[in-house]
């Protein structure tokens, strides 16, 4: 899981930062000591890939489910995006 967090904040990094900062490396570059908004903007931007690929995980795990409380709420979030 630690490596998918990752790489989402390299991806956030290489789309955020400037040239000299992606020339540096993303490895080399102290995010933590001198660009504290781009930390957070990476952490956050992270956790929201992170948190919508769990949700499609579980939604499709719903809408394949016999049980009927898991369908009923594939049903109910189905509705909802309509």
């Amino acid at each position: 899981m630690m490596y998918y967090k990752s790489a989402l904040e390299l991806q956030c990094f290489l789309d955020y930062a400037k040239d000299d900062e992606i020339f540096t490396g993303f490895r080399t570059f102290n995010m933590y000591k001198h660009h504290t908004v781009l930390k957070d903007r990476t952490s956050a931007m992270a956790d929201l890939k992170f948190t919508y690929v769990v949700s499609c995980q579980i939604y499709g795990a719903q809408k394949k489910s016999s049980v009927e409380k898991d369908h009923s709420c594939y049903i109910n979030i189905l509705n909802l995006m309509l």
